[in-house]
């Protein structure tokens, strides 16, 4: 089993998102891994601009203050 945990995801601009398989992930993804498997998860995003004058408001705030966006991905496997 693994737990993927996304962390410090404070600086995120509103409207950015993150989805696997179509998922939106918040903050933590739980699956199933056999011993020595190995798995390729792709982690897309998708930031919804200018659907809304007040979206399109924080849009450019975040784009102001946001020279680049880092956050922490740790990956933990575990025995069930």
């Amino acid at each position: 089993n693994y737990k993927i945990i996304f962390q410090n995801l404070s600086n995120k601009p509103k409207n950015l998102n993150f989805y696997i398989n179509g998922k939106k992930i918040e903050k933590l993804l739980t699956g199933k891994i056999m011993k020595n498997e190995e798995k390729n998860i792709i982690v897309d995003w998708k930031w919804d601009y200018d659907i809304s004058k007040i979206q399109d408001l924080e849009d450019t705030k975040d784009g102001k203050s946001l020279e680049s966006y880092k956050f922490n991905i740790i990956t933990i496997g575990y025995e069930m």
